[in-house]
């Protein structure tokens, strides 16, 4: 296993690596019958965060995607929108200080959770408290629902892209 990503992808090619976070790392797909490449942490420039749809089977998923920038190189983390380590990732990142800094994103499993850290210029970042996702009877189902938290989080998203002065694609 890899330690660290403190930048990514080729500098000949300008190639954009994309992490998925899976069970308390960052992963690297390498191809069909290769294994992924799992790191515990990247650091580099935050440069904006977008929200994807991906079409699947069983419906329709959103990815939460943070764009960096290290030198010459760039690379994506991406998350489940609605998970609860988006939200932990928004959280810190709302309160980044300097928009050029250098963000190191940790991630680790605790249980059956995946935990993140993330640091600006060696610091941690505090936590901004958000709303949170609630059990809800749906029928004879228990769900959960975390619309108050994703709405929470989107609306600091459009403030961080504002800040950064991204135009999400």
């Amino acid at each position: 296993m890899q330690n660290n990503v403190t930048f990514a992808g080729n500098r000949a090619s300008k190639k954009t690596i994309r992490f998925d976070i899976r069970q308390g790392h960052l992963s690297q797909y390498m191809g069909p019958d290769k294994p992924r490449r799992e790191f515990d942490y990247a650091e580099g420039q935050l440069e904006g965060i977008s929200i994807r749809s991906h079409e699947t089977p069983g419906g329709e998923i959103n990815f939460m995607d943070l764009y960096f920038v290290n030198g010459e190189s760039k690379f994506v983390i991406s998350s489940i929108a609605s998970s609860s380590v988006s939200a932990d990732l928004i959280a810190h990142l709302a309160n980044l200080k300097e928009l050029k800094s250098t963000v190191r994103i940790e991630v680790w499993q605790k249980g059956t959770y995946t935990n993140c850290a993330v640091m600006e210029n060696g610091e941690k970042l505090p936590f901004l408290s958000l709303p949170k996702a609630v059990r809800v009877q749906n029928g004879l189902k228990m769900i959960v629902d975390s619309t108050d938290r994703d709405t929470a989080v989107l609306k600091l998203i459009e403030e961080l892209n504002s800040r950064l002065g991204y135009e999400a694609k």
